[in-house]
């Protein structure tokens, strides 16, 4: 049970590192694609960020299978449905300060990308 929570908590903490380390890094390296408030609307931006959720998924879903072992499956999708329900949240925080086109797809992912990255870590290497 504690493993389970535990691969739970570790899954979110290593989804929410990847996104934000990525995230301040990026409006380091390209500081005039965003606003003062730190939202931008590029399309090359949205989608490099895009592509940083779908990486940050497949982290969590491994940390979440690899640090639970019963069940890897079952708390990647705990893990990321969490991990959605905050999407939503911060996803309509800034609804209209992005395109619908980036925020369908950033929510969508979440949960199949997580269990993608468990399924991958669960997976026995062939003999």
């Amino acid at each position: 049970m504690v493993r389970g929570i535990a691969s739970v908590i570790g899954g979110y903490i290593v989804w929410t590192v990847i996104w934000l380390a990525s995230g301040a890094g990026i409006q380091a390296a390209m500081p005039d694609a965003f606003e003062e408030t730190g939202m931008t609307s590029r399309t090359g931006v949205l989608l490099l960020l895009l592509a940083v959720s779908v990486f940050a998924s497949l982290a969590s879903g491994a940390t979440a299978g690899a640090v639970a072992r019963r069940a890897p499956g079952r708390h990647a999708l705990i893990c990321s449905l969490l991990l959605l329900a905050t999407g939503i949240g911060v996803q309509a925080s800034v609804w209209n300060e992005m395109p619908l086109w980036y925020h369908l797809p950033f929510l969508v992912l979440i949960v199949p990308v997580n269990l993608i990255g468990a399924a991958m870590f669960s997976r026995k290497p062939a003999v």
